[in-house]
């Protein structure tokens, strides 16, 4: 009976977890793909347009003010206070796009855009946690997984595509409606938190912060496993960062084309690669696993050197990303898995957001240089440079401890 109720209960709950968390993929995917489709397609030199993996330090770092969010007020309150504020946000990108230098004003915005949805995905897994209990979680995990994967798929294929048929207004005024549409949504339907709980365990936060964050650097061979998080997938991370601009000026794929190629092929290669990958992992076991899925992302960074090389027309280009999204998927599943196994049991949540935060900083480091390197070198040179950069992960594989994995 309890069961049933539990299940009937789940169901209730449907409607907000869905949106949450289309709302904590929409404002990352609109200050990731799609603020990288607009500085393309605006004429952003190279130089710059490395520079705005700058805003991928918000992710990276948020783990450091987390705990601000368990101490002060709700997890609800913060959640629309962040909605809110990315709603203005959005309104104000509609607008910079009437002005004579709209640019100038989208990279301050989509920087903003980038610590408040930061913030935003702390507060909705905070509240995911609080709301649900673990039968209701689990329930759950794979149907907000979703809701995370349509949100990136709409941004990157239906508003970028909005944006090559009727222009960068309509784009910008449509995110802005969906974002405000989200709020309101939000403001009705949401769950009271529950503050009784939330207030009994704020004294303890900070302290148990800091006592997550030292048992993580107890670990053996921290060293290794920290330096290993940071620069795996560096040389693929060096490679997405200029494929847009070396796909749409070099060989003169349309803003539309990239809906459809990046948008819509490339983020269900995304999504069928990180079933495929789990599924791998679970056969194979996550020593074996990880080298196989090492290699693989190597070879997609191989690839588009070759498109570099032979230029080819629409169809290899559409092949060799969705090969390229496939593979980075791949190897991202080998990698959180081995986060996870570095992960210990009273902590999970807290290494696993020192671990992740990491893992996006070596990337934001290589991308932020690597429009200067790409603009100094030339795109198969700099492609060359990305593959040499896979292998210092290979490498530190072969020093991994893998001990724990192989005896459970």
């Amino acid at each position: 009976m309890k069961g049933l109720k539990d299940r009937l209960r789940a169901f209730k709950n449907s409607p907000w977890v869905f949106t949450t968390y289309f709302a904590e993929g929409f404002p990352f995917q609109v200050a990731g793909d799609l603020a990288n489709t607009y500085f393309v397609a605006m004429g952003m030199s190279l130089q710059a347009f490395g520079l705005t993996s700058l805003y991928n330090f918000a992710w990276s770092l948020k783990f450091l003010w987390a705990p601000v969010i368990d101490i002060f007020k709700t997890r609800r309150f913060w959640l629309l206070l962040m909605e809110g504020l990315l709603s203005a946000v959005c309104i104000f990108l509609a607008f910079s796009t009437f002005t004579m230098s709209p640019i100038y004003y989208a990279v301050v915005l989509f920087g903003v855009m980038a610590l408040l949805s930061a913030t935003h995905d702390i507060a909705i897994d905070g509240f995911y946690l609080e709301q649900l209990n673990e039968t209701e979680q689990r329930f759950y995990s794979g149907f907000r997984l979703m809701a995370y994967r349509l949100a990136m798929l709409f941004v990157s294929a239906i508003l970028v595509g909005i944006a090559g048929l009727w222009g960068w207004k309509i784009c910008f005024i449509a995110t802005a409606f969906i974002m405000t549409g989200i709020f309101v949504f939000h403001m009705f339907a949401l769950p009271v938190s529950k503050t009784d709980h939330e207030h009994s365990s704020k004294r303890s936060t900070v302290g148990n912060f800091k006592e997550a964050f030292m048992s993580y650097l107890e670990q053996d061979k921290i060293v290794l496993i920290l330096s290993f998080l940071i620069v795996f997938m560096i040389g693929n991370q060096m490679m997405l960062k200029m494929a847009k601009p070396f796909l749409m000026r070099e060989l003169g794929i349309t803003i539309t084309q990239m809906a459809i190629i990046s948008g819509t092929i490339g983020k269900i290669c995304s999504i069928v690669g990180a079933i495929l990958g789990g599924i791998f992992i679970s056969k194979v076991g996550l020593k074996k696993g990880l080298w196989v899925l090492a290699f693989v992302q190597s070879f997609a960074v191989f690839a588009y050197l070759m498109l570099a090389v032979f230029r080819p027309g629409i169809y290899w280009v559409a092949t060799v990303h969705a090969f390229d999204t496939l593979a980075a998927s791949l190897s991202g599943v080998a990698l959180v898995n081995y986060l996870m196994f570095t992960c210990k049991k009273d902590f999970k949540a807290s290494h696993y957001a020192i671990g992740s935060g990491l893992i996006m900083l070596g990337g934001a480091i290589v991308s932020m240089l690597s429009g200067y390197i790409a603009v100094k070198i030339g795109y198969v040179n700099f492609f060359i440079v990305s593959l040499a950069a896979c292998a210092p992960g290979l490498v530190l594989m072969f020093f991994l401890p893998f001990k724990k994995q192989e005896q459970n």
